[in-house]
């Protein structure tokens, strides 16, 4: 229409940025349908990755290795305009592309515009496409595993609506909140908090048609706590449990003692049974926090997994091929570094596959990095002529630090938290991270959501919002009353400075004292913090007196060697609302 060259670019294949401008010396191009490649003379205007030139501009000639087959599963469409002549058409090509990719393929779209002013735009999230070819029917999904990874975001402002920014051209934030207001129950539950579904269409048809679905979710119990990461996929489960959908809750006491390698950069350290059911023994009070426990379907892959017979486990192989397994970005990035990558990895999206086979799943949820083994599962249920599952992925809730939530990390609000903790913690977050908290942690309306956002665009002081955040998510996980009291605690302590009314108490033994070699007597620093349990272990209790968190009376402790001689009524503290009051005895 606008006389705009558009090509497109498979970017499961680039190797490194794609770059527009003129070509270095020494660059090769392989043209469409060829295998000999031709040197391309520097200077001329190309697009290029940091292997080859993909798009020879001068008659158009497309590479080899950048056209889209039925394997791709990210493509990149380059809308060519000239500023000043054509700039507006250029934008109104790619709202139209827009349109098409989202209303006949269902894709997700990410936009950007790139020009001699504005000379970088960076991709921060991947689609992941469907995993079938449909035969007949409008339009058409593509083939193969239908596999590729999100990208982690690596900082809070890559939400579209974090810097009060929506995808530019396509839909501004007051957009957003007029479709907000406008969802019903199933559109919520189909949007909210949610990154990949795989296939929409399907699902929303059913969801709508009345069908009573099972939903599965599989938890490996790999550590003893959870948080409010792992609450996020939770929660949508229960917004699935009060339409009256069944959940089937799948503790995975098989899988945990393998690993998921899902998102993990180096081989996972396998766990051993004991460890295992030591953790399950605290998920089902946690994960009842949340769901209602008389409703929930609950389930073993060790029941059927543990009896599979090795031909079993070769015929489900038989589905998959390696080139599929490696497709995982992690895997591909540890094989380029030559990190190891067991065999038992590889097997890992076999056995949750099964699992879906063996609970004749509808739907599985998962977060982002599960998106592979989702689709696994849809794959192994056609070979058991079984109707494939939709797969939905939640969207990954960042830690305090702007990093993915972790325990190991120390960035983490456990579930387990008291209120007091749960609420400072909730304080402690970025500004950017109030409105991706509200959406994923509360029960706050969209609507509402939508227009505490318009309030924070349009100027107003983060700090009320943040106050409201906290005291709703304290509130979920405790009581009315316990949050309001944490909240006094906070404003009392943090905000106006002042000690905490109910300081824990504890008693030591002075028996535990010991002269060191700089004839001192008493504890070590370290050792006293996790007495007091002011730290769980020697090492954070090294890094938090290192952060200059501790402080003993009114004297910051710089020292993580120090030896500290303990007195009654002593007061250790840790941040600015952990205290401990040591008593002797006697």
């Amino acid at each position: 229409r606008y006389l705009l060259p558009i090509g497109s670019h498979d970017l499961d294949r680039v190797q490194g940025d794609i770059k527009v401008g003129p070509s270095a010396g020494g660059l090769r191009f392989t043209a469409l349908g060829q295998t000999e490649s031709e040197e391309v003379e520097a200077g001329e205007f190309v697009y290029m990755d940091e292997r080859e030139v993909r798009t020879r501009r001068w008659v158009w000639r497309q590479s080899e290795h950048s056209k889209v087959t039925a394997a791709t599963t990210n493509i990149l469409f380059p809308i060519d305009g000239w500023v000043g002549i054509n700039d507006s058409e250029v934008r109104e090509a790619q709202e139209s592309l827009v349109r098409v990719l989202r209303q006949e393929l269902g894709a997700r779209t990410e936009c950007f515009f790139v020009d001699s002013e504005h000379r970088e735009a960076r991709i921060s999230a991947e689609s992941a496409a469907a995993d079938q070819i449909v035969e007949g029917g409008d339009g058409f999904r593509m083939g193969g595993l239908g596999y590729r990874e999100k990208a982690t975001l690596a900082a809070p402002e890559a939400r579209e609506w974090e810097n009060g920014e929506a995808n530019k051209g396509i839909e501004d934030s007051g957009a957003r909140r007029r479709r907000w207001a406008g969802l019903d129950a199933i559109g919520t539950l189909l949007e909210r908090g949610t990154e990949d579904v795989v296939v929409r269409a399907d699902l929303e048809a059913r969801l709508r048609r009345g069908d009573h679905l099972r939903v599965k979710f599989g938890v490996d119990p790999t550590s003893p706590h959870l948080h409010l990461g792992h609450a996020v996929v939770l929660r949508k489960l229960r917004a699935f449990q009060q339409q009256g959908h069944t959940i089937c809750l799948l503790i995975g006491d098989f899988t945990a003692q393998i690993g998921d390698a899902s998102d993990r950069n180096a081989m996972r350290q396998m766990l051993s049974e004991e460890t295992v059911y030591n953790n399950l023994a605290t998920y089902r009070k946690q994960i009842a926090r949340i769901l209602d426990e008389d409703q929930v379907e609950w389930s073993y892959n060790a029941d059927w997994l543990g009896p599979l017979r090795f031909k079993d486990v070769v015929g489900l192989a038989a589905n998959f091929t390696v080139a599929q397994m490696l497709e995982r970005e992690n895997f591909t990035n540890r094989y380029a570094a030559n990190q190891p990558i067991g065999l038992q990895e590889l097997l890992y999206p076999l056995m949750q596959g099964y699992d879906s086979v063996a609970l004749k799943a509808d739907i599985e949820l998962g977060g982002t990095e599960q998106l592979f083994n989702l689709l696994a599962g849809r794959t192994l249920q056609r070979a058991f002529n079984q109707a494939p599952q939709a797969a939905m992925t939640v969207t990954l809730l960042l830690g305090l630090d702007g990093k993915k939530m972790s325990k190991s990390q120390g960035n983490a609000i456990a579930l387990e938290d008291p209120p007091v903790d749960m609420y400072g913690k909730l304080m402690s977050i970025s500004d950017g991270q109030i409105l991706p908290y509200l959406e994923l942690c509360t029960d706050l309306p969209l609507s509402e959501i939508g227009e505490i956002a318009a309030e924070i665009e349009a100027g107003a002081n983060p700090m009320r919002f943040k106050k409201q955040l906290a005291l709703e998510v304290t509130t979920l996980y405790h009581s009315a009353a316990q949050a309001r009291k944490a909240q006094e605690t906070f404003e009392r302590v943090v905000q106006g400075r002042a000690k905490p009314e109910d300081i824990v108490e504890l008693i030591l033994n002075p028996a535990s004292s010991e002269t060191h070699a700089s004839g001192v007597s008493g504890r070590r620093l370290l050792e006293l913090l996790v007495e007091l349990g002011l730290a769980k272990s020697n090492s954070e209790a090294r890094r938090k007196t290192l952060e200059g968190a501790v402080w003993i009376e009114d004297q910051q402790q710089e020292d993580p060697n120090a030896v500290i001689t303990v007195r009654d009524g002593m007061e250790v503290r840790v941040g600015k609302r952990n205290y401990r009051r040591i008593r002797l005895p006697g």
